[in-house]
């Protein structure tokens, strides 16, 4: 813009775009050109004050309504910006809001996921309630198995001991019985004896009136008492006694043939079958075999009295129904020898070291005892 005025006044000049005055001099020059919202100095701006670091003029001052209109608008604006702040401190304060599944996806796949979650839920219930049936009545089963399995052994214990019972009142019965025959034939031979002696008095007094000589009764005359004669049945005894021994102690025998073997040897009741079922009773290696040997070892009575040492060392071995049988043996033999059974009370449910304690005790009973018993 280019203010003229009379050419008694100074002219001034001001550059449009850079706002510093003009001299003169640039204008009469050619340097400068004012134009409206260009650089004056268009034509040569190497000459511009502001390349030579020429201080600007002042600007005029803005009219007074400007001014008012300015400070409210940089209150307004301060007011914005504190506002601002502030709210912008106060979210950053703010606890962040957790996100919602139902907020991101659509409802009806948060419903259709929750519904597969129930029944994944449901089946899994269902099945952990069948595990736990299951298992309950497994364990049930376990118990009613381990119940019978009891019982069981129960009914075999009281099995075994009412089958010994009756073999105990078996052999007594027996024993009784050969007790009685042999009384029997005791007696009747006595009776014989005495009649034959009879007989030979009378003989003798008639031969003395008569004059006649005695007969030699070595020579077989009526003076000798005859030879007794082995009856059918002894006969039959002696061959099925070397038969059973046989079987016994024959090692390609079934365990069969020998338990029967075995039994049999306790019921003929010879003493020659004693040491044929000791030797049984330690090598065997059958548990009812054994058995069966101390059983007929117990049912022979005074006749076994020389194997208790023999029976006792069976006492406290790995097979606790054979200890247990040999002490019932020692008992039946006591009671045969002494009238009175002796026992220590063998329990086959004793554990290895306390049924050592009983043969302990029967050792030291035999050793204390066993004048009384030995036949001299």
């Amino acid at each position: 813009m280019t203010d003229t005025r009379p050419e008694s006044d100074i002219e001034l000049h001001f550059c449009q775009a850079c706002g510093v005055s003009i001299p003169q001099s640039a204008i009469d020059t050619g340097l400068a050109r004012p134009q409206p919202d260009q650089c004056a100095f268009l034509a040569a701006p190497e000459r511009c004050p502001i390349k030579f670091n020429q201080p600007p003029a002042p600007a005029a001052p803005p009219p007074a309504k400007e001014t008012g209109t300015r400070i409210l608008t940089t209150f307004a604006l301060l007011y914005v910006v504190g506002v601002t702040t502030f709210l912008l401190v106060r979210e950053m304060r703010r606890e962040q809001p957790k996100i919602d599944l139902r907020s991101v996806a659509k409802i009806e796949h948060v419903e259709e996921v929750d519904r597969k979650i129930g029944s994944l839920n449901h089946d899994f219930r269902v099945a952990l309630g069948d595990l736990e049936t299951n298992d309950g009545e497994q364990s049930r089963n376990i118990a009613a198995l381990d119940g019978r399995v009891v019982e069981l052994v129960k009914a075999d214990k009281n099995l075994a001991h009412r089958v010994d019972s009756r073999a105990d009142e078996l052999g007594k019965v027996i024993l009784d019985l050969a007790e009685r025959t042999v009384g029997l034939k005791g007696g009747m031979e006595s009776v014989l004896s005495e009649l034959r002696e009879l007989g030979g008095r009378i003989d003798n007094v008639a031969r003395k009136g008569g004059g006649a000589q005695s007969p030699n009764p070595k020579k077989g005359g009526a003076g000798a008492p005859p030879t007794p004669k082995k009856s059918k049945q002894d006969l039959d005894n002696e061959r099925l006694l070397t038969e059973y021994i046989a079987k016994l102690t024959d090692k390609r025998a079934t365990d069969q043939t020998r338990y029967n073997a075995a039994v049999q040897l306790g019921d003929l009741r010879y003493p020659e079958a004693v040491e044929a079922l000791a030797d049984a009773l330690e090598n065997d290696k059958n548990d009812l075999v054994r058995r069966a040997c101390s059983w007929s070892l117990g049912n022979l009575g005074k006749l076994s009295v020389r194997a208790i040492p023999r029976i006792i060392a069976q006492i406290g071995g790995k097979q606790e129904y054979v200890g247990y049988m040999c002490e019932r043996a020692l008992g039946d033999i006591t009671k045969a020898v002494l009238g009175q059974a002796v026992t220590f009370n063998f329990d086959p449910t004793l554990s290895a070291r306390a049924r050592k304690k009983v043969q302990g005790q029967w050792e030291a009973w035999w050793e204390k005892n066993q004048k009384k018993l030995l036949p001299n």
